[in-house]
Parts: structure tokens; C-alpha cells; sequence
């Protein structure tokens, strides 16, 4: 769901735009969304908030996870639904069968939620947002087991090294019909096409080392898909098509080298709202690399600054996250390490200001209603969230910053009137709730002095309670920024019984 304007207007901009925009008949062949009626249907189908916990970081997943379901109006905890294991015949403890979940993506019109993950997962589970529960046996599995969408099961060519495989499905990108996704394999060097209609893998194709987005662009010589291998220092380019490599006298390879010096590390990627340009974010080489997306040409790489730490731990290595404002002017970039946001004209390609933020400043949201005319900076390793004011095709301003209880916000969502959002505070293992309606005053002064307010409750979401280790899920505030804790706290709400989701502008 990401940052650009595709070609037909109704579809909204943003990439993971959390698989928002499949159309009404992407899920026809699957026979699985039971709507309830009568005197049931009110309670069932009350607004809900989604947690996977812990999910990210990685590496500090030990033990099982959970989709926890909270109840939004009292963020209540309603039902804990274990992740199954992530291969027959392994358990959700075992090292071979453990799921360490990332994404919980809703798909909006649909009641379907996808559990994305890292290796040793080689697919992505599929869970029923009306029923709570992860989707049992179909045609496809008559024994009864869980229901799952393989990835890496269909390479071309059965030969190749053992690296390539659909290991760790972590980020999912969608085709612009919501007919097909697209996941990016970061533990398998790959990508996968998936049919949204049948819930199937169609091809794997082998890239560099460690994918972690794919884009879709409609560029002028047809569509392609740009692949952010962060392990390397170029994009890998197909056509959207024939998933064949897109080669140009730029890039006769099918690659554009990308960074500075032989130094990348690609870890994401923006598109112009006009699909002219691909905007390649390099956390190693700390640039953004101006791709020509019909020729593949590198038209500029810009610097995007910073005082970059040195001390940090491992875990908080430089991760840097593009997104464009809604006026299409403007390329965000947290920056991470440097504790600000890199503010970029598309037009002009170079760096134009830096707005403070917080330590691991990291992604962009722009909401509608009240709070319309504002960007949120969450902050992976900080307690706090930036705001900043949009001035249209001026500069973005800063306005100040919202304190947090817990540490680590990441991930935005929002009621359907877009007066609430809810924000996953990662390492915190907690998800706040803010008062988006404080943002309709039109005083900015008032405002800016009031952001301490704006954090009405902190929800404790913890670990998985189906972990015998009691520090997975008793409450605390600890200020550890490295530990696993859920990446997403997901609004869903329903409207004649279809799951709804608050439409990401700008990218997610």
C-alpha cells in the first residue's frame, strides 16, 4: 500500500495501503466469509482492534504468538487466538515450526486479515475476522489443517541454490486491481505473485538479498515491479506481466544500481504520484536514489543528512521509510538514527529541510477529519510521536510532539471518523489511543500546547499469554526499544457486515 496516485482515480494512494481497494469480487472463490444476522450481528460485528504479539523484532521471538482481539470501545481483551505452527508435523515452540508473525494485514472490503512473517514461515496464514479465528479446512485441505497461502512453491526453474526459497513473506504490495499481491520474501530472496481470488501462489521469482518491498508502477513502457533488495545496492525491475526482468541500455541486467560508492542497502521505496519516478530509500549509503521509471535511469541521488548515532544496539540499525504528503510534493523520510525527518522535493529532487523527531523516527501518517492538514511521525525507539503541520506546496512545518507512555510507536490506524487512532507502541507491547478531535481547533497555539493531552489511554497488549514465560505478559514500562512486541494495532469496524479499515494516504 504505498506512496504514489495509480492511474484510476478511485483507487487512493499509498502502498500497503493495507491491502485496502480489493475489488467486491477479489475473494469469489473462497467461501468463507459468513456474515451473522439478527440479534447476533451487533455484538459480532462491533468495531475491533487486531494485535499479533509479539511480532518483531525477530530475533527476539522465543515462544509462541497470538492474535489478540480487543474490544474498541473498552479495549477490553476479548479473544486470544494462537498462531499456529508454521510447518505440518512442527509445533508453534519448535525452532523449525515457530511463527515470528510481522504484519497483520485487514483486507478492507473483505473479512480477511493475513498474518505476514518471517523465516522459518514460507506462507501466510489466513484469519477470519468475523469468526476470530484462523480459516480450517477448504477443497484444498480435506484433512482439516489450517488454512495458509504458500509462497516459494513455484520457481521456474527446480534447480536453483538452496537460498532461493518464499522463506519469511514479511511485506505484501498490492496490483492495483486487488486481484493480485505481491510478497516480498526477505528470508528467501524472492518475491511471490498471489492470486487474491483463490488465495494461491501463481510464481516465485528469485531477486537479490533480502527483498523487502515490492512496488507496482505503471510506468509508459508498461507495468513493472521494483524490488528493494536490502542486502544489495540495486533495485531488481520485472515486467508486472510476464515477471520476466525489464532490461534497458541503463539497465541491461534487469538492475539499477542504486546509493552511493557501491554502498545501499535499498530497504524501501516511494513512486511519484505521476509513476515517473521510484524513489529508492538507501539506509546504508543514507540517500534517496531517483530511479526514471521507464528507462531505469538514475537521475539523481540525494544526501538526506542527519547526525547519525554510532552507539546504538544492533537491533536499531538504520532503517529508512519513504512517504509521500498528499499534495504529491513532498518525499518524507524518517531518519532514523538521526532522530529527524528528511523532508525532499520530488520535483526538484534535493533535500529541502529536516523536521525533529524522535529517536527511530519512522513512519508518516496523514489523516482525514479533524486532524486533516497534519502529519504524524511515530518513533520506533522514542516515547513520543511528532506532528507536523502541511503547507500545501510550501515547506511542511513543525509543530511538536505528543508524548507516549510506553516506547516505540510505529504504526497508525483510525476509527471510521477518523477522531480516533490507534497507535502500536512496538517495543512497549502496548497500543495507544489518541484524541485526534483536539486537532479541529484552529488555534495552532492551543494545539501545540495541548499535544500532552492528545494520549488518552495505553493499552497493555503484552506477549502471547500461551507462553510460560511471565515476562511476555505481565504489564511494565520498560523503556527496552530492542524487544518483540506487536508491529501493528489494527481498527476494523463493519458496515453491513464487511470489515472496514481507515484508508492509508500516503503510503504504509
Amino acid at each position: 500500500m504505498r506512496d504514489r496516485q495509480p492511474p484510476s482515480s478511485t483507487f487512493w494512494s499509498g502502498r500497503r495501503k493495507a491491502l485496502a481497494g480489493l475489488s467486491a469480487g477479489a475473494m469469489a472463490g473462497v467461501s468463507l466469509m459468513a456474515v451473522p444476522t439478527g440479534a447476533a450481528a451487533d455484538q459480532e460485528l462491533a468495531p475491533k482492534i487486531y494485535t499479533v504479539t509479539p511480532s518483531s523484532e525477530p530475533g527476539q521471538i522465543t515462544g509462541p504468538s497470538s492474535v489478540k482481539v480487543w474490544d474498541a470501545a473498552t479495549h477490553t481483551l476479548t479473544k486470544e487466538v494462537p498462531i499456529p505452527a508454521t510447518r505440518p508435523g512442527t509445533t508453534a515452540t519448535s525452532d523449525d515450526g515457530i511463527s515470528k508473525p510481522h504484519h497483520f494485514m485487514v483486507l478492507h472490503d473483505r473479512n480477511i486479515g493475513l498474518v505476514m512473517g518471517f523465516s522459518p514461515s514460507s506462507d501466510i496464514k489466513v484469519f477470519d475476522l468475523v469468526k476470530d479465528e484462523f480459516i480450517e479446512g477448504t477443497d484444498d485441505s480435506p484433512d482439516g489443517k489450517r488454512f495458509t497461502i504458500e509462497t516459494g512453491t513455484k520457481f521456474d526453474d527446480p534447480n536453483l541454490p538452496a537460498r532461493f526459497s518464499g522463506a519469511g513473506p514479511r511485506h505484501l504490495e498490492m496490483h492495483p486491481s486487488g486481484d493480485i499481491a505481491y510478497s516480498a520474501n526477505f528470508d528467501g530472496d524472492s518475491f511471490s505473485a498471489i492470486d487474491l481470488n483463490t488465495l494461491k501462489e501463481i510464481k516465485t521469482v528469485p531477486v537479490g538479498d533480502r527483498p523487502n518491498y515490492v512496488d507496482y508502477v505503471e510506468t509508459a513502457a508498461g507495468p513493472r515491479l521494483f524490488v528493494a533488495n536490502f542486502g544489495e545496492n540495486y533495485l531488481s525491475v520485472f515486467d508486472a506481466n510476464t515477471y520476466e526482468p525489464v532490461r534497458t541500455p541503463a539497465a541491461p541486467d534487469g538492475k539499477v544500481t542504486v546509493g552511493k560508492n557501491g554502498v545501499a542497502g535499498p530497504f524501501n521505496m516511494g513512486v511519484s504520484h505521476d509513476q515517473n519516478y521510484v524513489m529508492s530509500a538507501d539506509a546504508k549509503s543514507n540517500t534517496v536514489t531517483f530511479v526514471d521509471t521507464k528507462t531505469l535511469e538514475v537521475t539523481s541521488v540525494v544526501d538526506i543528512g542527519g547526525d547519525h548515532r554510532t552507539d546504538l544496539p544492533a537491533a536499531a540499525f538504520q532503517r529508512l521509510n519513504p512517504r509521500i504528503s498528499p499534495e504529491g510534493r513532498w518525499l518524507w523520510i524518517g531518519n532514523q538514527d538521526a532522530s529527524e525527518t528528511t523532508i525532499i522535493d520530488i520535483e526538484k529532487q534535493e533535500k529541502v529541510k529536516a523536521i525533529p523527531s524522535g529517536l527511530g523516527a519512522d513512519l508518516m501518517f496523514f489523516p482525514l477529519g479533524p486532524a486533516e492538514g497534519y502529519a504524524f511521525i511515530t518513533n520506533r525507539y522514542d516515547k513520543k510521536v511528532t506532528v507536523a503541520r502541511l503547507n500545501g506546496i510550501r515547506p511542511p512545518t513543525y509543530v511538536g510532539q505528543i508524548p507516549t507512555a510506553r516506547i516505540g510507536s510505529h504504526y497508525m490506524t483510525f476509527d471510521k471518523s477518523w477522531e480516533t487512532a490507534i497507535v502500536s507502541e512496538r517495543p512497549g507491547r502496548s497500543y495507544g489511543v489518541f484524541d485526534m478531535t483536539l486537532f479541529a481547533n484552529p488555534n495552532r497555539g492551543a494545539v501545540r500546547r495541548g499535544l500532552k493531552n492528545v494520549e488518552v489511554q495505553s493499552i497493555w497488549t503484552g506477549g502471547s499469554s500461551f507462553d510460560p514465560n511471565p515476562e511476555m505478559w505481565q504489564p511494565d514500562y520498560s523503556d527496552d526499544y530492542t524487544r518483540a512486541g506487536q508491529d501493528m494495532a489494527v481498527y476494523v469496524w463493519f458496515e453491513n457486515g464487511i470489515a472496514q479499515v481507515s484508508k492509508e494516504r500516503g503510503g504504509d
